[in-house]
């Protein structure tokens, strides 16, 4: 009995957690926007929650990205030209502790977070 109550409620909170990520992926977005690349933030959320602890974090100046190395090796990398990059740099200040920040990615985070994100032709 006390599987099937695990499961139901597994079960009910899946259901919620893809409700929640399908309707902000479907939100229309503005004529103006349709050429941009973007991620909605519940993507960034689901990133940042499901893959776990970070072992550590980098930009790089020539590839124009943030490169996030997760614990387990895998790498994701975040384009510079992904609208909502502020958001994304917020939520790693505040998410992902201080000492698996790269020292010099940190003032670009920083930067970033406060509306400033990095050149793409520097």
């Amino acid at each position: 009995m006390r599987y099937a109550v695990q499961w139901i409620v597994w079960f009910v909170l899946m259901a919620l957690v893809m409700g929640w990520l399908a309707r902000s992926r479907s939100r229309s977005r503005a004529a103006s926007d349709a050429a941009l690349l973007y991620h909605p933030t519940s993507t960034l959320i689901v990133g940042l929650v499901v893959g776990g602890l970070f072992a550590r974090i980098q930009y790089s100046r020539s590839a124009k990205w943030f490169r996030l190395i997760t614990n387990n090796g895998e790498v994701v990398r975040v384009s510079v030209m992904l609208v909502g990059l502020p958001e994304f740099a917020r939520a790693v200040l505040d998410e992902v502790p201080p000492e698996k920040i790269d020292t010099g990615s940190k003032s670009v985070l920083e930067q970033t977070a406060a509306g400033h994100p990095p050149s793409l032709w520097m």
